[in-house]
């Protein structure tokens, strides 16, 4: 790199480091003052289920740490402006690392976000929200995260499947807790309002990225061949056009859940889609990933009518899902008792 380009880069590094430190201290300044948690590790990308969980913790967070005042802190913040987070957090300060699939070698750039909070403040409390922990093998990385949660003074795992609580009981801490994906708060805040009319179609959605499964295409094809005379087959995706900032996520994710209500079936191997799909009492197969993470939720709801998990009979689940007449769900609020424990025990 010469030195022109390197200065440039400097110049935008400092740019983007003073944009950041702003936005935080502007964010900082609208709370009020006594008790504060920092969220961590919310996202500003076009994942809508990554967006669907920020906005779901921000309303458990509100209705069950009334005491504290909540400042976000997104991933993008701690990229461009970690120096001076550690500036304004203080060692009294709660904190808070949002839920999702954070954890592991298969998003590391989430990964080391993670790590930028646990390793730059191993003095406060922190609590991990649901996430998913998954490593290729036993790497480097799985051994730096490992001795990072041991050197915190005091941390909380949640883990949003067995896998995952079995790997952090056994490697990180014996503050582990299973607790459903965030994203599922959402259900009483969602359910009672969407109305929409179901119409006579299929929607598929599918991964294309780095958890992408092979079989998703020829059971698109299957569906496409057998059911598209009769039903109206549409592709959709939990990726928007778009990055989404804080401030606009609250209403493109409804926006989205409403979409979500036309169809009368959907296949999808992502997880919020199903997780969408649960909230709006909208009939779902949902198909397993390369992380499992997608099985391991499925448990928590696997007593839900209409939600079914791929069993290699894609023709039978059909079937069974676009004759449903009843949908008939659990409670799955009540499965964030172990969250509200760890919740009643913050100092």
């Amino acid at each position: 790199m010469s030195l022109y380009k390197k200065a440039i880069h400097i110049i935008h590094l400092c740019k983007t480091y003073y944009v950041h430190k702003k936005i935080i201290k502007n964010r900082i300044k609208k709370e009020r003052s006594g008790n504060r948690a920092f969220l961590f590790c919310t996202p500003e990308h076009n994942n809508l289920g990554d967006h669907a969980i920020a906005i779901a913790q921000q309303k458990y967070l509100s209705d069950n740490l009334t005491d504290f005042s909540v400042i976000e802190i997104t991933g993008n913040d701690i990229k461009n402006a970690i120096r001076y987070i550690k500036k304004v957090v203080t060692s009294d300060d709660l904190l808070i690392i949002t839920g999702g699939g954070l954890m592991g070698d298969v998003w590391m750039e989430e990964e080391n976000n993670v790590l930028a909070v646990i390793e730059g403040f191993p003095q406060n409390q922190i609590i991990i929200l649901p996430e998913t922990i998954f490593f290729s093998d036993e790497n480097e990385e799985m051994n730096r995260l490992i001795s990072s949660v041991k050197k915190c003074k005091d941390i909380s795992v949640c883990c949003r499947e067995k896998n995952s609580y079995g790997f952090s009981l056994n490697h990180l801490t014996e503050n582990t807790y299973c607790v459903p994906d965030m994203a599922f708060y959402l259900d009483e805040y969602v359910d009672k309002t969407l109305v929409v009319e179901r119409k006579n179609n299929i929607g598929l959605c599918f991964r294309s990225d780095a958890e992408k499964l092979k079989k998703c295409e020829s059971i698109a094809d299957f569906i496409s061949s057998q059911y598209g005379s009769d039903y109206c087959i549409e592709e959709f995706s939990t990726i928007y056009q778009n990055h989404i900032s804080p401030e606009e996520r609250n209403s493109i994710v409804m926006d989205f859940l409403k979409n979500i209500q036309k169809y009368r079936l959907v296949v999808t191997d992502r997880l919020h889609a199903m997780v969408f799909c649960y909230i709006t009492n909208t009939p779902c197969i949902a198909i397993d990933n390369k992380t499992h993470k997608v099985s391991g939720v499925f448990e928590l709801i696997k007593d839900c009518n209409y939600i079914k998990l791929y069993n290699n009979d894609i023709d039978d689940l059909l079937k069974q899902l676009l004759s449903i007449e009843e949908i008939n769900k659990p409670d799955i609020n009540k499965q964030f008792e172990e969250l509200n424990t760890v919740i009643s025990q913050i100092d």
